[in-house]
């Protein structure tokens, strides 16, 4: 063992603790919630950086005693013998797309929750109601001022829950929005190099494939290869004869 420490999770003292290590440097590190931004900060200075898989490290998932010390010297054990089991680490720009899908997923899922919530007020303070009209905006409001069967009680509460659901409504959209930026199969070649996906030929595709737009940028972020624009045509390999 060279040397042992405790480094702050920060750009600054990341940045001071690799000016003390010799050249050349590989970094292993554990994957937690910190992991995308230290390994794209870290990835320029070192020759390689590793990130461990948390469930095939079996010596730090059975071990009886855990620690930030004890997980640390481990992870250090297993990258100087070579058996240290990494998992994949998506670029950047993929990482970007998954987590807003991954808040667009919240924000429909907050809303599902808030509708069945609605039905739950009504069905609990026993108010007639048609369930699959319930979630119309005119319906809901001619329900909410002509019923006499709601409660003043639950009345602040079906209001501040048809504003979450409007709301809810109108931020998934916006979110797909943001998925609907230029896209760039790669970012290893240059820009010239590469072949933009047009919106309205993704869109085509994605109705021939029976898919949303959101889930068709899911697939299409995450298992397209690099296509290069003099490549695009069948190659020696694929061309029918």
């Amino acid at each position: 063992m060279h040397r042992e420490g405790k480094v702050g999770s920060t750009r600054h003292e990341l940045d001071a603790w690799m000016a003390t290590l010799p050249q050349p440097r590989t970094i292993a590190m554990e994957a937690t919630i910190f992991t995308g931004w230290i390994y794209d900060h870290l990835q320029p200075h070192a020759s390689a950086v590793k990130v461990a898989h948390p469930l095939m490290l079996r010596a730090i998932a059975l071990a009886k005693k855990k620690n930030d010390k004890i997980d640390a010297s481990k992870i250090a054990d297993c990258l100087r013998c070579d058996f240290l089991p990494e998992c994949h680490m998506a670029s950047t720009e993929i990482r970007d797309r998954r987590r807003i899908l991954r808040y667009r997923h919240l924000i429909m899922r907050q809303m599902v929750q808030t509708k069945k919530g609605v039905s739950g007020l009504l069905l609990e303070t026993g108010v007639e109601h048609t369930k699959s009209r319930l979630h119309k905006v005119g319906y809901f409001r001619r329900l909410t001022t002509t019923n006499s069967e709601i409660d003043d009680s639950i009345r602040p509460l079906l209001r501040i829950s048809r504003e979450t659901i409007e709301r809810c409504q109108k931020t998934g959209p916006r979110l797909l929005l943001l998925l609907h930026r230029p896209l760039w199969f790669g970012k290893n070649v240059a820009a010239r190099d590469l072949q933009p996906l047009r919106p309205a030929c993704f869109l085509a595709v994605c109705r021939q494939c029976g898919m949303s737009p959101c889930a068709g940028l899911t697939a299409l972020k995450t298992i397209s290869p690099p296509i290069e624009a003099g490549k695009s045509g069948p190659t020696e390999h694929n061309r029918v004869h």
